[in-house]
């Protein structure tokens, strides 16, 4: 089975985002057994979509999210792609956040997807598909993330990570798939996970890891409390 190690670390301004890869490829490297962190081979570059890749590593992939003061970065030996979100959305314009949510899956998201987020107890595809393995899937591991706020945030981590894996980014496809889609070729899992916020506050977030298939995936947090 794959394997997808996740680092996590705290930006404190100390750091550049070249150094914490550094860090995190350093990790891996004894992690894994093998392989000289300081070897060229391991420069990374970017598609013209943004999506990071190595240049001189065949078969090791990675993928990098941020969200507050929190950095994120999965390597591993099989496509990933992972996004993490503190829930911040607030309201406005005379909207509550419940509102806010909807109006913004309404703009971005597939209308299954809003319709989910919006009537859980009521969605059905419209096309007759059975959504409920999804459906598990996307609550799995997720409890405190509930209600229309948690289930906007299930829902916009998994897309995101969903176009991280693939490498096409949000672009006019974002609102054309659905993460409820059973046919979805991709796995997603979701994890309640810690993050700072931009005022140092550690709270609950939300992790999204995408990968073609079932894959092991391993955790380790660089900071302490």
């Amino acid at each position: 089975m794959h394997q997808i190690s996740i680092f996590s670390f705290r930006m404190d301004g100390k750091k550049t985002k070249e150094a914490f890869l550094q860090q995190a490829v350093e990790s891996y490297c004894c992690k894994i057994g093998f392989g000289n962190p300081e070897d060229s081979s391991w420069e990374v570059r970017k598609t013209e979509k943004g999506k990071p890749f190595f240049v001189n590593q065949p078969g090791r992939y990675l993928s990098v999210t941020d969200s507050g003061r929190t950095r994120m970065i999965a390597l591993g030996d099989c496509l990933v792609g992972i996004d993490l979100q503190l829930p911040e959305t607030r309201g406005g314009k005379n909207r509550t956040r419940e509102e806010q949510c909807q109006v913004l899956a309404s703009r971005w998201f597939h209308p299954e997807e809003s319709c989910w987020i919006t009537r859980a107890a009521d969605f059905q595809p419209e096309d007759g598909r059975c959504a409920q393995k999804s459906l598990q899937r996307i609550n799995s591991g997720t409890g405190m993330f509930s209600g229309v706020t948690g289930r906007f945030f299930q829902v916009w981590t998994g897309k995101e990570a969903y176009v991280k894996y693939t490498g096409s980014g949000i672009d006019g496809n974002f609102s054309r798939f659905s993460v409820l889609d059973p046919a979805l070729p991709a796995v997603l899992s979701w994890f309640a996970v810690r993050a700072e916020d931009r005022e140092g506050r550690e709270k609950d977030a939300l992790l999204c890891v995408c990968t073609g298939e079932k894959t092991e995936i391993h955790m380790q947090r660089t900071w302490k409390r």
